[in-house]
């Protein structure tokens, strides 16, 4: 049993300074919103304990990782804690480089982490193990047994291929039985590399005696008194083989040669022959290609001369009719191009006729309203051409207009300003006599000031003298309610004979004034209604004064807006006059028939320039645009005439083009035809030649010489064929002499091979041997664990379970470990595909709880709850006091949690549970922990107390 009963940390993960934070209590709870630095606690006792983080090492975090970077350089990264493992108190320091403990009252020392795994784990590791493979063992045993976190939980609600495999990891870890999953898994590991060195060895070995067997059969197939007369006769064979090919080196004379020097004899040899055969070939098919043509090669060359004056004929023609289509065709190109630009001036005095069209209908509505305001009959086509001249640009106009525009928008404007300028005249003069001046508002105010000062004054010293007054009248109040039936003053002791003689002399006394009172009222009253005319008085005139300056303002605005207008009107060169509007009006008329008669010019300009001449424009404008449209269309119909004059004339050039190009595609195919035929005659020609020369270089070709060269390579055949085969021959005979010395190299080399392949199987075997061993022990370990566990998970589930659906849990097949079966009305099935999500990580925290409960000592849990709803949630909460109630049970669960609603239920559920202490006094059962800040600014503990 292990017991972490305090921690401090400093400078790690998420916690920047120094953090001390008791942990003996039965249950602890960590309280700290995400980011404080929960899960940095539950990572500072992981190291403390196993020298690692190992979710951080999976990552690929180093161990500069583990130092907040926050931290101030002069504080070091150091964990320590006190623990009790079987009995002994020790203090454990543990930072990035070392570790030190300190044992009961010994000196501290530094300790390896073989050791320190040894008393924290001792049964963590089988006996007489590697210390290396026993840390690590230890090392998972510890982590599964004593840490578990939400990223397990949350493994559990995955149902990936890896989450399958990290599930099964989880439970094995939880019985104890995972650093010898570890075991085999590295076993597994070894066997994997050993297996293609094995098969590698053994493909080795196979292929040599493979070749040995075969080398031995040929042997034992032959004599060995035979073996002794082989290489005479492979040295005659060579011999004999080397006169037929004339080829005779010293070598080749001696008896003694070894199968060595025969195989290279042999090779040399061949390599002649080899040259001679591809000579030979080479011949032999030169005789092959003069065959089909021999008989008629004087006629080819006949036929090659007729052909060839044939074919300069067919080029003369094809000559000739290529100019006359070029000419055609250049005709042709003349006449589009023609007709392109006859075309082009067609269209354009198309266009031309209706953009004069258009700009003029564009122009009638400005037109007749211009004439309407100046009162003409018609316009010139010179005044029109004036008017667009006396404006620069369209950019000119439309600014002039957007000027007119907004005097014109003004107008009524104006109107309205003048009348409300006259009105605030005559309110000012009224106003003026009215005002008062600043000596004057001086005055007010001070006077005011002292009439106030002067009532608080009245009205303190009028409180002062009613108080006792009116608690006296209040108290007769009091006493007459009370004195029903009395006859004597309760003041004076008077007797007044009768009470209600009593009750209307009090009644009288009590609404009886002290003259001196009254006299201060009096003067109060006075006071006050002073201090009212003044206040009055000096909000009339404060009020005139404001409504002087709102006035003045808003005259000064309206004059601004008068200034405004002025500039406009001197901007477009008027004046402010009773004919102002219309002078605006036809100013702005006269624009628009500018903007109207800019395109009408541009049209008319441009039919000018097309007409090359101008006509009298001291006529009406329309009158004008009609001439114009009457000459273009002159010119237009001009044009269309010799249009089609041009498509006439290129309808007979195109005819003729066509008439040549078929005389010049006939005259082609002819030139082709003969160019084939002459390049098979001449193919055929050469062909014959060609192999002439390879036979003989004589010029001769004579039937006479043909039948000489023949007979020749007939007797080359035969010299080769019979020398291919003495060496053949020789050849087989060196081998067959080779043999013995090769099946000797063989079995040499087949000693080693064997060797290995022997050693690597004996690994494997002595591997498999262990793995098995690690595989019973771990199943019998897990089952063992399992029949214990069973009886108290299986009642801890169900009590996990708000909504019920099976009766318990119970151990699986013997042939599958770590494997267990959930009963549901006599039905047995698989937890793994039967489960929901928020099943599987009730049972994944029952079985941690059941092997707490069995184990004892410190466990550290990080945020549990995350995936639980609220039943379930109140039913591990039940669970859990439970078990820390339980008697001789000497847990400490560190639970962490970032939710406030856990952390009240938590508070209300341990609130009023206490157990007896180590020290046999009650305590209470849970100890909160409350964390704040953040790594920047630093962790500090914000609370510390019991439920």
């Amino acid at each position: 049993m292990i017991s972490l009963d305090e921690i401090s940390i400093q400078a790690f993960r998420g916690i920047p300074d120094k953090v001390t934070l008791d942990l003996s209590a039965p249950v602890t709870l960590i309280y700290a919103p995400n980011g404080v630095g929960k899960t940095s606690l539950c990572d500072a006792a992981e190291f403390l304990l196993l020298d690692q983080i190992k979710r951080l090492d999976n990552s690929g975090a180093s161990r500069a990782d583990y130092r907040c970077t926050h931290a101030d350089d002069e504080t070091d990264t150091q964990v320590s804690g006190k623990i009790r493992a079987e009995n002994q108190s020790i203090l454990l320091t543990r930072t990035l480089t070392r570790c030190k403990w300190k044992v009961g009252s010994a000196a501290e020392v530094a300790v390896t982490s073989s050791d320190l795994l040894q008393c924290v784990a001792p049964s963590g590791s089988e006996p007489n193990v590697h210390k290396n493979h026993a840390n690590a063992s230890r090392q998972i045993w510890l982590r599964g047994a004593r840490f578990l976190s939400s990223d397990s939980l949350a493994s559990l609600l995955d149902s990936s291929e890896d989450a399958v495999a990290a599930r099964q990891r989880l439970f094995a870890d939880l019985l104890g039985v995972g650093h010898l999953l570890e075991a085999e898994r590295q076993l597994e590991n070894y066997q994997k590399t050993l297996r293609p060195l094995l098969r590698e060895r053994q493909a080795l070995l196979e292929a040599a005696q493979g070749e040995l067997r075969d080398r031995q059969q040929k042997f034992s197939e032959q004599r060995e008194e035979d073996h002794l007369a082989f290489l005479p006769a492979a040295n005659s064979r060579l011999r004999e083989a080397g006169d037929m090919l004339g080829f005779s080196p010293r070598f080749l004379d001696s008896e003694a040669n070894d199968a060595a020097e025969l195989k290279r004899g042999v090779a040399l040899l061949r390599s002649d022959l080899a040259a001679r055969k591809a000579s030979f070939e080479l011949r032999r098919q030169a005789e092959i290609r003069l065959a089909p043509d021999w008989k008629s090669r004087y006629l080819l060359a006949q036929q090659l001369d007729a052909e060839q004056a044939k074919a300069a004929s067919a080029a003369e023609l094809v000559a000739d009719l290529n100019s006359q289509v070029e000419a055609t065709a250049t005709t042709i190109q003349q006449i589009e191009q023609e007709g392109k630009a006859v075309r082009e001036q067609a269209n354009g005095a198309r266009a031309i006729v209706e953009e004069l069209s258009s700009s003029l209908a564009s122009c009638i509505p400005s037109l007749g309203r211009f004439l309407a305001t100046t009162g003409q009959e018609s316009l010139r086509a010179e005044e029109a051409t004036s008017l667009c001249s006396s404006v620069s640009s369209e950019s000119a106009r439309s600014a002039r207009v957007a000027l007119l525009l907004s005097i014109q928008g003004q107008l009524d404007e104006r109107a309205s300003e003048r009348a409300e300028t006259e009105s605030l005249r005559q309110q000012l003069i009224v106003l003026g006599p009215t005002l008062a001046s600043s000596d004057d508002i001086t005055r007010l105010i001070q006077e005011s000031a002292g009439a106030e000062q002067q009532v608080k004054s009245l009205q303190q010293k009028y409180d002062e003298a009613a108080g006792p007054t009116d608690q006296l009248k209040q108290l007769v109040a009091q006493v007459t309610s009370v004195l029903d039936h009395a006859q004597n003053c309760p003041a004076c002791g008077h007797d007044w004979q009768s009470s209600e003689k009593l009750k209307h002399a009090l009644e009288g006394a009590q609404r009886a004034m002290p003259k001196s009172l009254q006299t201060l009222s009096e003067q109060l009253t006075a006071a006050q209604q002073t201090f009212g005319r003044l206040s009055n008085e000096l909000h009339a005139k404060r009020q005139a004064l404001h409504t002087a300056r709102e006035l003045g303002f808003r005259q000064h605005t309206l004059s601004e807006k008068r200034a405004s207008f002025e500039s406009l009107l001197s901007e477009a060169g008027l004046e402010e006059s009773a004919n102002l509007a219309q002078e605006v009006f036809a100013e702005l008329i006269r624009l628009e028939l500018i903007g109207n008669l800019f395109r009408l010019a541009t049209a008319m300009s441009v039919a000018e320039q097309f007409l090359e001449r101008s006509i009298d424009r001291e006529v009406k404008l329309e009158q004008y645009v009609n001439s114009l449209q009457e000459l273009v269309r002159a010119v237009e119909s001009g044009r269309l005439l010799a249009l089609e004059a041009l498509r006439q004339r290129f309808s007979e050039s195109r005819s003729v083009l066509e008439k040549v190009q078929r005389a010049l595609e006939g005259a082609e195919l002819e030139s082709e035809a003969t160019r084939r035929r002459i390049e098979s005659i001449a193919s055929r020609l050469q062909q014959l030649r060609s192999a002439w020369l390879i036979l003989t270089d004589s010029e001769d070709w004579t039937d006479e010489k043909l039948a000489m060269l023949s007979g020749q390579l007939s007797k080359e055949r035969e010299t080769i064929a019979a020398s291919e085969a003495l060496l053949d021959q020789a050849e087989q005979l060196a081998d067959v002499s080779a043999n013995m010395e090769e099946i000797t190299r063989l079995q040499a080399k087949v000693r080693p091979l064997q060797n290995e392949r022997d050693r690597l199987d004996l690994y494997m075997q002595s591997a498999t041997a262990s793995q098995d061993a690690y595989r019973a022990a771990r199943v019998e370990h897990a089952n063992r664990q399992m029949d214990q566990l069973v009886r108290v998970v299986s009642p801890m589930f169900n009590r996990l379970q708000s909504n019920e659906v099976y009766e318990g849990i119970r151990v699986g097949d013997e042939s599958a470990p770590l494997s267990w079966r959930a009963v549901s009305e006599r039905l047995v099935m698989d937890p793994d595909t039967k489960f929901s999500q928020g099943q599987k990580q009730d049972f994944a925290l029952s079985v941690f709880l059941a092997r707490a409960r069995g184990l004892g000592g410190s466990f550290f849990l990080d945020e549990p709850l995350a995936h639980l709803d609220d039943l379930n949630r109140v039913a591990l909460l039940d669970v859990l006091r439970a078990i820390v109630l339980e008697k001789n049970r000497n847990l400490s669960l560190v639970i962490t949690t970032a939710n406030r609603p856990v952390l009240r239920h938590m508070v209300e559920k341990f609130a009023l549970a206490a157990s007896a202490d180590r020290n046999e006094r009650t305590a209470p059962i849970m100890r909160v922990i409350e964390l704040e800040g953040n790594p920047r600014v630093g962790v500090s503990v914000k609370a510390t107390h019991f439920g």
